[in-house]
């Protein structure tokens, strides 16, 4: 997929992101090495340009997509199903994008924010941060599908990131962050 220095500007991207972008970036045209270099910068700027160029639907999958790579590092610490119920909620939404699932969406979303909480309140090391963000990552999911889109699919793909980097290290949450890029530019080409 291609993309242009215009169109970027036209989504009006931050000011510090536009100057990095005309100072130190490439400008290459191909997506994905757009990301990719984007992301080695600030992972935050890669995940706003992917869902600025997203439909609500394409919002919602690479939500889902980054929350359950990480959904297992939140269930290997706690006995609380909210954060997979938050993901069903919003595969439901997907499959049938009515009015009844974004409600049942929005339900599974205050649950799986609730367990995320209390993961955060837990947060006495690293291991309980870790799956706090892999929660977030969840519930972002699914508040993908009842409300906030863009932002909750960015903030999904942050927080699965972050699941990661807490967990294995730097070099597993770039790899992460790559695998998000990459399902992000399918989604995109993909047009569903």
């Amino acid at each position: 997929m291609k993309i242009t220095k215009d169109e970027i500007k036209e989504l009006k991207p931050c000011e510090p992101a536009w100057k990095w972008y005309l100072t130190k970036s490439t400008q290459t045209e191909d997506l994905y090495e757009l990301l990719t270099e984007v992301s080695k910068e600030s992972f935050e700027w890669s995940c706003w340009l992917f869902t600025n160029l997203m439909t609500k639907r394409q919002c919602v999958q690479i939500a889902i997509f980054s929350a359950e790579k990480v959904l297992h590092i939140y269930e290997d610490k706690y006995d609380n199903n909210a954060p997979r119920k938050a993901i069903e909620a919003a595969k439901n939404w997907l499959a049938n994008p009515t009015e009844e699932n974004r409600q049942l969406a929005d339900v599974a979303f205050r649950a799986a924010r609730a367990a995320g909480d209390a993961a955060w309140d837990a947060a006495g090391d690293a291991a309980w941060a870790t799956a706090a963000w892999a929660a977030d990552a969840a519930f972002r999911a699914a508040r993908a599908a009842a409300w906030d889109v863009a932002w909750a699919a960015r903030a999904a793909a942050e927080a699965a990131a972050e699941a990661v980097w807490n967990a294995e290290a730097t070099g597993a949450a770039v790899e992460m962050q790559n695998e998000i890029i990459k399902k992000a530019v399918d989604i995109l080409e993909s047009k569903v």
